[in-house]
């Protein structure tokens, strides 16, 4: 019985593993940097953007509160950048203070094909 029971938990386990390395490899691009801010003023929020990736898209709000990080410049309008890799090149996106920036494949292709 023991030993029915350790192969049950191994098996278990070995799906739960493969799971997560198939959730891993739904990433279609990769964050190369973030920044929030404007003019000369700019905070790195890469790390924080790389953890609001689920799966194979990314969406997240363009305001302090939601990109972990203090105001770089008060009662001005400020923008979020990020850079990304996709099929081996490197593509820009942006938004403005309070907009919701969201990079899924169809995002992905159009700007890789206005980059040609």
């Amino acid at each position: 019985m023991k030993s029915l029971l350790f192969a049950f938990f191994s098996i278990s386990m070995l799906f739960m593993a493969a799971g997560s390395i198939a959730d891993d490899n739904t990433q279609i691009f990769t964050v190369v940097k973030a920044q929030y801010g404007v003019g000369k003023t700019w905070v790195d929020v890469t790390d924080k953007v790389r953890g609001s990736i689920e799966g194979d898209s990314l969406k997240i709000k363009a305001l302090p509160a939601c990109l972990g990080c203090d105001d770089p410049a008060v009662e001005v309008l400020k923008q979020l950048k990020v850079v990304v890799t996709y099929n081996g090149k490197e593509l820009t996106f942006s938004v403005q203070d309070g907009e919701t920036l969201t990079v899924n494949k169809a995002a992905l292709d159009a700007s890789a094909e206005k980059a040609k």
